[in-house]
């Protein structure tokens, strides 16, 4: 498998993301404020699945959405349930590979992997990759969230 030297730093990156959307959402219909770099931003909810059904119409949606469809053109994407509880993961065939398990039933994990559906040419966590991933954080949940994201990669 060819070296990815990106791949620690946008999964430390996403974890931490999803620790501060985690405390962002810590006081229900209140919006606590974190705090990134030096800048104090207010993160929207992230949104939690109930099955893989239900992955599946979100991922459609984002794909539908006209600054996703014109800037990643890309085939329809699949999405199954992956039978290893402890990975998601992109397929060549176009199918995101999911556990139905509540750590990977969250939007973070399933635009990390729709990311990898946009951009098959590069099968790493580089530039292109990461390009995607800031642009589905932006359009499908907040621009504030990939403002988060850019920071915590680039730190």
């Amino acid at each position: 498998m060819p070296a990815d030297p990106d791949r620690k730093r946008v999964y430390g990156a996403e974890t931490a993301l999803r620790e501060l959307l985690d405390q962002a959402t810590s006081m229900p219909g209140q919006p606590v404020p974190v705090v990134v770099g030096r800048s104090q931003v207010v993160l929207p909810p992230e949104v939690r699945f109930a099955d893989v059904a239900s992955v599946r119409r979100y991922c459609e949606q984002v794909m539908a959405l006209d600054r996703i469809a014109s800037r990643w053109p890309a085939r329809p994407v699949r999405v199954r349930v992956r039978k290893g509880a402890t990975k998601a993961h992109w397929e060549t065939t176009g199918t995101i590979a999911i556990p139905d398990e509540k750590w990977a039933m969250r939007e973070t994990v399933v635009l990390h992997e729709l990311a990898h559906h946009l951009t098959p040419c590069s099968l790493d966590h580089g530039k292109t990759f990461q390009d995607a991933l800031l642009d589905l954080y932006e359009v499908a949940m907040a621009p504030e969230v990939a403002f988060v994201a850019r920071v915590l990669i680039s730190s």
